[in-house]
């Protein structure tokens, strides 16, 4: 569920999120409960493992609000008893109100956005969050039982620095964090930082991927795994939910901006609050050049994860191509060295989206 909220947007930020009213988030929830009642309908049968309330900033919600939302949730959908219940929070706006209805509720996950401890890499782009409100938000959370947490946090910040960002990954992990997502910035055309990218000092693309294999060798090192290209988690801390992605599992979205994939088709409701209040704005994305579930798409996601994706599961007429490529990124270091799978190493994840493209080309 997307809560497309926020008390102002960071400066790299490019997700659909506008500033609340008291008006305008009731006209946000009522057009939720409707959605959720439209939804149970038409996905009645479907029994669901995980809830994800994210944003936005779920954690802006009034206790009112939050409470006649997650009771339509659970009163409406079937969702199993031990169900993983994440939401997310900025650190500054987590209450004790909000994570008693959560907790309430069933809530026993909580994924923080921290991007850095460091006050100067916050400050360069934005943020508006410090490392005593991170350390107090993870209190409040382990007073309200929740021992499941994650924390965000970005590579590639202004000055950022092997030394800082270690910083930052040890001082969560010794608050007993549980799960890090690793997070490259991105700087898109329209956010504010777009405008400073001539002007502040960032990481170029060969300290970006040092951060980044630093990052992944520091972590095991502590115990946490990585499984996914951004994600790393202690033992059986993954995120259920995350891995419903990578793994073409099915995902119900509920809000503005949010995507589903049910019944064998990818959807989306449009990014435009007044549309959603309205009644109307999902739209079927089936009809695009990677079809759901093909070669191609599970080829994309999983190329992402530890698993790899299966060399049995090409087409049987580009076997013999397909092989001759997965032997050149094993020499070169961006494979590991399994016949089965093709997993790619933290160089080969670096450059991603390039090999994919090169295996679509085969198949």
């Amino acid at each position: 569920m997307h809560f497309p909220f926020c008390n102002g947007k960071c400066d790299y930020c490019s997700f659909y999120s506008v500033v609340p009213s008291n008006s305008l988030v009731d006209s946000y929830t009522d057009a939720l409960l409707n959605e959720i009642a439209k939804c149970s309908k038409e996905f009645d049968g479907k029994k669901f493992d995980t809830v994800f309330i994210g944003g936005g900033t779920p954690s802006l919600i009034s206790d009112s609000n939050a409470e006649k939302i997650f009771s339509a949730l659970f009163s409406h959908f079937d969702i199993s008893e031990n169900a993983e219940f994440t939401t997310e929070a900025n650190p500054e706006s987590l209450t004790d109100g909000y994570l008693s209805t959560f907790v309430k509720y069933g809530g026993n996950r909580l994924s923080l956005g921290v991007q850095s401890l460091c006050d100067k890499e916050c400050l360069a782009v934005g943020r508006r969050t410090d490392k005593e409100k991170v350390f107090s938000a993870i209190e409040l959370a382990k007073m309200h039982g929740i021992k499941n947490i994650s924390c965000d946090l970005i590579l590639g910040l202004p000055d950022q620095t092997i030394e800082s960002l270690f910083y930052s990954i040890d001082t969560l992990l010794d608050q007993d964090i549980k799960h890090l997502s690793l997070y490259s910035l991105k700087i898109d055309k329209g956010t504010p930082l777009y405008t400073k990218k001539d002007i502040l000092s960032f990481p170029d693309d060969d300290a970006e991927f040092e951060l980044y294999h630093s990052a992944v060798i520091h972590l095991a090192s502590r115990g946490l795994k990585r499984y996914e290209i951004s994600n790393f988690a202690l033992p059986d801390f993954e995120s259920k939910h995350n891995l419903k992605y990578w793994n073409q599992d099915e995902y119900l979205g509920l809000g503005p901006a949010a995507h589903s994939f049910m019944n064998g088709r990818r959807f989306y409701n449009e990014s435009d609050l007044k549309k959603y209040v309205g009644g109307s704005c999902r739209v079927y994305d089936n009809d695009g050049d990677i079809e759901a579930n093909s070669v191609e798409e599970r080829l994309m996601l999983s190329l992402r994860t530890q698993k790899g994706f299966p060399v049995c599961d090409f087409p049987k007429h580009s076997v013999h191509s397909v092989s001759l490529l997965h032997k050149q990124l094993i020499s070169h270091g961006l494979a590991e060295n399994n016949g089965e799978y093709v997993i790619l190493t933290d160089s080969g994840l670096w450059v991603m989206n390039e090999i994919i493209l090169r295996f679509i080309e085969l198949i």
